[in-house]
């Protein structure tokens, strides 16, 4: 399906509802490309049944949903929570020109309505100008001038356009204030306009808006007598009143999608401020931009906001960036040492040494951690080190758990590391539960975490978060799909929602982000070069303001899976 939308010319949006992914590195390739030309809307279903969907024989992802989601924004796919949110995105997709940025205007007759745009544009990551009240009394004439200022301002790239009903208001007022609105949008085309509305049904109808819940007018084919008295209408059918069922008429683009509920027949172009009698609307004149009507504030800005993060992918993606070679790594090396390891078996952990001398044919270099299960091998540990060294245990249920007191940092003598190792000891158990180990001590810095896995649906996948147990228990780590180009590394680490500390927040000295991008690109490149590796955890990487150090790291090996990517694929006969 995404390689028939991408090459059709009369696709112009394409909305998918998905489930799984049966074959990721294909669907990723050809995602990326179809939304490089054209937008491409996906809504998720079983995102929590834990199983793949029945009759489907996929492989089921272990990922949990927000990185599915994740990867999918990384390949330029729009992903939304419902079926209204695909429908409203890709009409204004459809029917409107991507916004230039995230800057929106409000402008309307009500002020209540304008304060709740503004404050859903807030709470969806724009930037909105303050609103303005057109008031109660402002005629079609008026948000004409208004829309008009407000798309000629430099310092817009989107409007919203916010109407409440007035008393004794007809359909024949609708009808203008639709002609006006579309009148102002048509002068300035590189602009999308959105509406929101409460209950105008003439209004809706003369926008040809399908996003529309707003009760409609009818509109009879031919004339009927009036009912002597009540009618039932038939099973199924919808009461839509004495004047029978209206006709209704597809927009002006063409979204690839399920069929929806499409738009009445809008209502002809008029002067601002025209009146016309009650009835039937002529269709807009050919190549007339036609704009959405949303019922909800919340509803337009959610669709507007998915715009402004596509229009975002689109242009950077037009430099995407590049994988970057690095003279000190060495692949050839690496491929021996990791085909020595697994002809010793299917698979399995690599040890610390046999660690550290995979990573470093990658330029990633480990701190050395010395074993001491005895106070006496923890001194010639720190002998050999140097020091002031760090005394920690690596006992399961106390690695990277510095809360639960298994850590002692900035010893500086013998005396410091034999009152460190006995206070371990007598807190936690024996050497043999605890596995201590004496490691020299690096810079200070932020603690961070770099990983990499292959996951069976997803492909391989590239993760960064800060260590601790608030990032653990919000889950706040960001995720890119190998190999990272160097455009994609520097997204990542500012993806996650503490990417704050990296940068001086409140005053503390900025990490050297540089030196982790690099091991981030690094760590992608080992992945991607060698399949055989199926998981990279690199835990603490304690990022200075100059340099970093990996302090703590694991290595997984595994045969590579068979490659199923690399021809066409034909759906299973049922």
């Amino acid at each position: 399906m995404l390689q028939y939308w991408y090459d059709d010319p009369e696709t112009d949006v394409a909305l998918m509802y998905l489930e799984s992914i049966g074959n990721p590195r294909k669907f990723t390739r050809l995602a990326r490309r179809t939304a490089a030309a054209k937008p491409l809307v996906v809504v998720q279903g079983a995102r929590h049944g834990g199983v793949a969907p029945q009759g489907h024989a996929v492989r089921a992802t272990r990922l949990p949903h927000a990185t599915v989601s994740a990867l999918l924004r990384q390949a330029g796919v729009i992903r939304v929570d419902t079926i209204t949110d695909l429908v409203d995105a890709g009409l204004l997709l459809a029917r409107q020109p991507l916004p230039p940025g995230p800057r929106v205007a409000i402008l309307g007759n009500s002020e209540s309505l304008g304060l709740l745009t503004y404050d859903a544009c807030l709470s969806e990551g724009l930037r909105p100008q303050p609103p303005l009240d057109l008031t109660t009394a402002a005629s079609a004439d008026d948000f004409h001038r208004a829309l008009s200022r407000a798309l000629a301002d430099d310092t817009c790239d989107a409007v919203v356009v916010t109407a409440i009903p007035t008393v004794g208001e007809g359909s024949a007022g609708d009808a203008a204030l639709a002609a006006a609105l579309r009148s102002a949008a048509a002068a300035v085309p590189a602009k999308p306009v959105l509406v929101v509305h409460v209950e105008l049904g003439g209004l809706a109808e003369a926008l040809s808006a399908a996003a529309s819940t707003a009760p409609q007018a009818p509109q009879p084919t031919e004339p009927q007598p009036a009912p002597t008295e009540p009618r039932t209408p038939p099973a199924g059918a919808e009461d839509t009143g004495p004047a029978g069922p209206r006709t209704p008429e597809a927009g002006d683009r063409r979204a690839a999608a399920p069929p929806h509920p499409r738009p009445a027949a809008p209502a002809a172009p008029a002067a601002p401020g025209a009146s016309h009698p009650a009835g039937p609307a002529d269709p807009p004149p050919e190549g007339t931009r036609l704009i959405p009507a949303y019922p909800a504030a919340e509803r337009a800005v959610r669709a507007l906001a998915q715009a402004v993060s596509y229009a975002q992918w689109r242009r950077d993606a037009t430099d995407p960036g590049k994988v970057p070679e690095y003279e000190d790594i060495d692949e050839r090396g690496a491929a021996e040492l990791i085909a020595g390891h697994l002809a010793r078996g299917q698979g399995l952990a690599l040890g610390d040494e046999e660690t550290c001398e995979l990573l470093g044919r990658y330029g990633i270099h480990v701190h050395r951690a010395l074993p001491a299960p005895t106070p006496d091998d923890a001194v010639a540990a720190a002998r050999a080190l140097g020091y002031p060294v760090a005394l920690k245990a690596t006992a399961p249920h106390l690695r990277h758990r510095a809360d639960l007191g298994g850590v002692r940092l900035d010893l500086a003598d013998e005396e410091q590391l034999r009152r460190a190792y006995a206070e371990l000891t007598e807190l936690f158990g024996t050497p043999a539960e605890l596995r201590p180990v004496v490691q020299g001590m690096a810079p200070r810095g932020l603690d961070t975490v770099v990983r990499a896995v292959i996951d069976p649906a997803a492909g391989a996948v590239l993760s960064f978060g800060l260590a601790g147990a608030a990032t653990q228990l919000l889950g706040d780590m960001g995720h890119r799909l190998i190999p990272v180009t160097d455009r994609e590394a520097t997204s990542l680490i500012r993806s996650v929602r503490t990417a704050p500390l990296l940068f001086g927040w409140r005053g503390s000295a900025p990490v050297d982000s540089a030196a982790l991008e690099e091991l981030l690109l690094r760590v992608s490149r080992l992945v991607d070069d060698h399949p055989e590796v199926v998981a990279v955890t690199l835990e603490p990487v304690v990022v200075a303001p100059r340099g970093l150090s990996v302090l703590s790291a694991s290595v997984r090996l595994a045969p590579p899976p068979a490659r199923d990517d690399l021809g066409p694929r034909t759906l299973p006969a049922y």
